[in-house]
């Protein structure tokens, strides 16, 4: 009897499936919709509404007989929404529906699609007795933050390495044992709906930090993590940043992605964008301001992933035969929105003639995108670095090359101060790619500068920024640089080779990190200080920023900072309490 339920379980998940259903790697699932009952409560995202199912290209609906708030609530987390609210079912206002094709839905509440739950094809014999279809209301996310667990490094909303707040510091889980039962139970507590997919391994980097709990065991309607059975993970040694929790959830669908596209591209993740501004007018974006944060917004809403670059010259794709007007202009995005419609821009609209550049200065009318499914993500090595300040007192006149880096406080380029002793702040900093792709400079190497005191190329003129800031108001006090004159895999996680060096740099001019690698700066290179001859005596900030400049492109920018207390004397530095204030609640 259970073989032949199986068995026909899996014909009626079939029929559905026959169609156009979406799919992860381990799971096969239908799309559903939720449809308006009247005109006035159509709205974005639909919350209520009839429950119809997608079968090649035509839409189906449920049978009402025996449907509970629990089959609600699992369909509810499968559109997207946290919770269903709570109230009598109601019905639809005509009588026999004949585009019913499921009844008998019976759920546990713990299942992640509908499907999921026990169900019967509704058929000649098999009809559904009331004739009406399932009405359906959902709760609607709220935009408060979720809090005590949020998401990192995903490249769309819903998804993400998954971190949990531990007194004022972000964890992450141990995937050992992490399954979709605990997914659905972390997508509903940060509001979403139930869990699309759960991950372990290093689906979404490494991260960086540490590993509070293992084993996260939940029944699925649990309403946080913390009532779910884990164990600390001090008693599992097998956990580590290889191996973390992460989720992809359901959220609603606002139908952002049919309001963009690409053209005239290099392929289908790279070309011009084109967007929908009103029904039936599509144009083009104009380039006075398109950066890394409006492409990482228009890669999110095509369904590409990320934003690996930002294209503004895109004169060669003019000639397209499809020629837009351009529709958008001063776009500004804070580069976590869903779609360009949500960042701030100008349009025909609120402006009398848009005007996409000036005589006096050249402005495209067409942007572009380049997005890709992987990205680097740089971590500095906050102990290792804490453990390396020393104040160095030196003479100028042994800086030569540095000082031709502009590496010092102005004081040292004015020529009564030609020999002068400097106070110079030194550390090293190991700069960790726990993303999941290799981090290269943004310039071909062609485009690279040569130093030729120190005889080396500059791949980026500013790797690394560093701040000496008051701890009143923040003001910078002084500062300092570190290019990049040579990217390289110094040292490895255990199991990984170097791939990138500079033995040969001038024959074979590639410099990257390597994922699961480290950049290193010792403290003894040039210009690896900050020139504190003219700071006063006092409590500082020492505050260090990796790409700070954002000028490659990385899945989490979030983490880039460090920040350190200084305590100066003017003959000692002592630095303490050093840490990546994203960590931090």
């Amino acid at each position: 009897m259970l073989l032949l339920q199986r068995v026909a379980f899996l014909f009626i998940l079939n029929i559905i499936c026959s169609g156009n259903c979406q799919r992860n790697s381990n799971n096969v699932f239908p799309i559903l919709r939720l449809v308006a009952m009247r005109q006035i409560e159509v709205s974005s995202p639909q919350t209520s509404g009839i429950l119809e199912f997608e079968q090649k290209g035509r839409w189906y609906r449920f049978c009402n007989e025996g449907w509970t708030e629990r089959e609600s609530y699992v369909a509810c987390g499968q559109l997207g929404f946290p919770n269903t609210v709570s109230k009598e079912q109601r019905r639809a206002s005509y009588g026999f529906d004949s585009s019913i094709r499921i009844k008998n839905v019976k759920c546990e509440g713990h299942e992640s699609w509908i499907t999921q739950c026990e169900h019967e094809s509704a058929t000649i014999r098999n009809y559904c007795y009331s004739g009406r279809p399932v009405v359906v209301s959902c709760l609607q996310p709220t935009s408060t933050p979720p809090f005590g667990i949020r998401l990192k490094a995903g490249a769309f909303t819903g998804e993400g390495r998954v971190q949990i707040l531990s007194g004022s510091r972000w964890m992450s889980i141990c995937g050992n044992g992490w399954h979709l039962k605990t997914a659905n139970v972390a997508c509903r507590q940060l509001g979403f709906g139930t869990g699309r997919e759960s991950f372990t391994g290093a689906k979404f980097g490494q991260g960086h930090g540490k590993i509070w709990i293992s084993n996260v065991t939940c029944n699925g309607d649990e309403k946080n993590l913390n009532k779910c059975a884990y164990n600390n993970v001090d008693a599992d040694e097998s956990c580590s940043h290889n191996n973390v929790a992460g989720v992809s959830c359901f959220v609603p669908d606002v139908n952002h992605g049919k309001k963009i596209r690409i053209i005239d591209g290099f392929d289908e993740r790279s070309g011009r964008i084109a967007v929908q501004v009103k029904e039936g007018v599509w144009g083009s974006i104009c380039s006075d301001h398109w950066t890394l944060s409006e492409a990482s917004v228009a890669c999110r809403q095509l369904g590409l992933g990320f934003a690996l670059g930002a294209i503004q010259d895109v004169w060669y794709w003019t000639a397209s035969s499809e020629h837009l007007e351009t529709v958008m202009t001063k776009v500004r995005c804070k580069g976590n929105e869903n779609a360009l419609s949500e960042c701030d821009y100008q349009t025909n609209s609120n402006t009398y003639f848009l005007n996409c550049g000036t005589r006096l200065r050249f402005t495209a009318e067409y942007v572009g995108v380049s997005c890709v499914q992987a990205l680097p993500d740089l971590h500095l090595d906050v102990g290792a670095l804490q453990e390396s300040f020393t104040l160095d007192i030196i003479p100028l006149q042994e800086l030569e090359c540095a000082v031709s880096e502009n590496c010092f406080a102005p004081s040292a380029y004015d020529p009564s101060n030609a020999a002068s002793l400097r106070n110079l702040l030194r550390f090293t900093t190991s700069i960790w790619n726990r993303g999941t792709a290799d981090f290269s400079p943004w310039q071909s190497p062609s485009e690279w500068q040569y130093h030729e005191c120190h005889q080396h190329y500059h791949s980026m003129e500013e790797f690394l920024h560093y701040d000496i800031l008051s701890t009143d108001t923040h003001q910078r006090v002084a500062e300092g640089h570190k290019v990049s004159f040579c990217l390289a895999d110094t040292i490895c996680d255990s199991g990984i080779s170097p791939r990138y060096n500079c033995s040969n740099i001038s024959q074979n001019p590639i410099q990257a990190i390597s994922v699961g690698c480290a950049d290193i700066y010792y403290l003894y290179y040039d210009c690896q200080w900050i020139d504190l001859t003219d700071v006063s005596s006092g409590t500082y900030v020492v505050k260090i920023t990796i790409n700070p400049l954002e000028l490659v492109s990385e899945s989490d920018f979030d983490n880039n900072e460090v920040i350190c207390e200084m305590e100066y004397t003017g003959l000692s530095a002592s630095v303490r309490n050093c840490r990546v204030p994203d960590d931090l609640m």
